[in-house]
């Protein structure tokens, strides 16, 4: 098994604390901060809330599905330049 054959830790390392701490700072800032601040604005306790909750939720989800993709994108090429100078 070769330095080529599978993604490097680190880059699940990277992409998992990355992803943590993008969810953490979207639900804070979004849901916590801005949606506290307009259910107080508004009256209308936990709605706003809860809408940016699921908003940060999709955010962070979605930004993890790009970096994997990426990272498969990276391992993929890698495959092909591993099999290339194989040859």
């Amino acid at each position: 098994m070769g330095k080529f054959d599978t993604p490097s830790m680190y880059t699940f390392i990277r992409i998992g604390s990355t992803f943590g701490l993008s969810l953490g700072l979207n639900i804070y800032l979004l849901s916590v901060l801005l949606g506290g601040w307009l259910d107080d604005k508004f009256g209308i306790a936990p709605v706003f809330r809860l809408i940016l909750l699921f908003v940060a939720l999709g955010m962070s989800f979605a930004y993890l599905i790009k970096q994997v993709s990426v990272a498969k994108d990276v391992e993929e090429e890698n495959r092909k330049a591993k099999e290339k100078r194989g040859r």
